[in-house]
């Protein structure tokens, strides 16, 4: 059986410890951005110690702990949606209530006193949302193994940035993860994750003197016909690109194009300088 270490985390449970998360900033045991950091980190997640790692130090109500866990829990619905199920019922009982106030009065069977007419009952004020300053994040079909989708990719990064400088990108095709200088500390380096949107992880010390990588050098029109022909490329056939990497390699700016075929385990790459020469290429062994 596989370490626990090792066990790869499934869709339930990057849910169940994102529930664990919003419980922690609502206890106030989290701010704002650290929320949001352990949460793109939950959503990203690869092993079940991965995601134990984001709430091991929060202390939760007993009553969640209890009967949730990251493994094993169901699913928990968000918050937005248990507020919109509350709203529809309760719509649908002030309705109830107009259309008997309107229909026809029937005959009355003996002679009693008139009733009264039922008030209409007032909507209910909506409950204070704390997570109101939460911005919605809207997942753009951006697929990033593809020029096309790079190239959208670096008109978000350039308007959320100000310019297209990295450390290095990463591209796997429905996400993204970059590194950049982090925000007024020179000597310090900041992870984020792209899903429509760039979402901060953790800031570590930058190390090594290789200059930043500027995505803007990058030719995508040469980038696609290497996309196109990578599996033939590296000898790789019925192959498929797993992930696509831009940096500095040895002090030049490189684009790596990675390849693998799952069923029969064959692998290899593709190096290229930003304009598309072809400056290494390695096949299986």
């Amino acid at each position: 059986m596989a370490s626990r270490n090792k066990t790869r985390a499934r869709d339930i449970d990057r849910s169940n410890t994102c529930t664990l998360l919003d419980a922690g900033y609502g206890e106030g045991q989290l701010d704002f951005d650290e929320h949001n950091s352990r949460t793109a980190a939950a959503m990203s997640a690869r092993t079940l110690s991965e995601l134990e790692s984001l709430v091991t130090d929060l202390q939760l109500p007993t009553a969640l702990t209890d009967t949730l866990s990251v493994e094993d829990r169901p699913a928990q619905p968000r918050r937005g949606a248990l507020l919109a199920g509350v709203a529809v019922v309760a719509a649908a009982a002030v309705a109830l209530i107009v259309i008997n106030q309107d229909g026809p009065d029937p005959a009355p069977a003996t002679a009693s006193p008139p009733v009264a007419p039922l008030a209409p009952i007032p909507p209910a004020a909506p409950a204070p949302d704390k997570y109101a300053d939460v911005a919605p994040r809207v997942v753009a079909p951006i697929d990033t193994l593809t020029a096309t989708g790079i190239g959208e990719f670096i008109t978000k990064y350039r308007d959320k940035f100000g310019d297209t400088l990295v450390y290095d990108a990463y591209f796997y095709g429905d996400y993204a993860g970059v590194t950049r200088m982090a925000p007024g500390q020179p000597g310090n380096e900041q992870d984020y994750t792209f899903r429509g949107g760039f979402d901060p992880d953790s800031v570590t010390s930058h190390t090594g003197d290789e200059p930043p990588f500027d995505l803007a050098s990058v030719k995508l029109d040469a980038l696609a016909g290497h996309l196109l022909g990578a599996a033939e490329s590296v000898q790789v056939p019925g192959g498929t690109i797993s992930h696509i990497g831009m940096q500095f390699e040895d002090g030049d700016p490189t684009v790596s194009i990675y390849v693998n075929n799952e069923k029969t385990g064959a692998s290899g790459y593709l190096e290229l300088s930003p304009t598309g020469e072809v400056t290494r290429v390695s096949t299986p062994s």
